[in-house]
């Protein structure tokens, strides 16, 4: 599969698409990138952008332009318990965390 132009080496957009409450249509989207040897998730439909997890690893979240949490573009140096950490602070639980193994860090209810 070839990235689209702009796409981070890592990093996979995949679209959904909802109907919201007046019908109308919106693209929805995740982000995953694998940081620290975990798989890292952005439900951006869930995002609320309260940026929690930027105030624990700001290496890798931030801010984006739309109003939601996003990677950063080149996320390094973050330790593994951190990032566990900025993902169980997601009040929405808009993130998700799996290891090498496929099993849930955050284990959401």
């Amino acid at each position: 599969m070839v990235a689209p132009a702009g796409a981070v080496a890592g990093m996979a957009l995949v679209p959904t698409l909802w109907l919201g409450r007046a019908g109308a249509a919106r693209s929805m989207m995740f982000e995953e990138r694998v940081i620290a040897g975990l798989r890292l998730r952005i439900d951006r439909t869930l995002c609320v952008a309260f940026e929690t997890c930027v105030d624990f690893a700001p290496q890798v979240f931030r801010l984006g332009q739309d109003g939601v949490i996003t990677f950063v573009d080149e996320a390094a140096g973050v330790d593994r318990d951190r990032l566990v950490e900025a993902c169980k602070s997601c009040p929405v639980d808009a993130l998700s965390l799996f290891d090498a193994n496929g099993v849930d860090l955050l284990q959401h209810t």
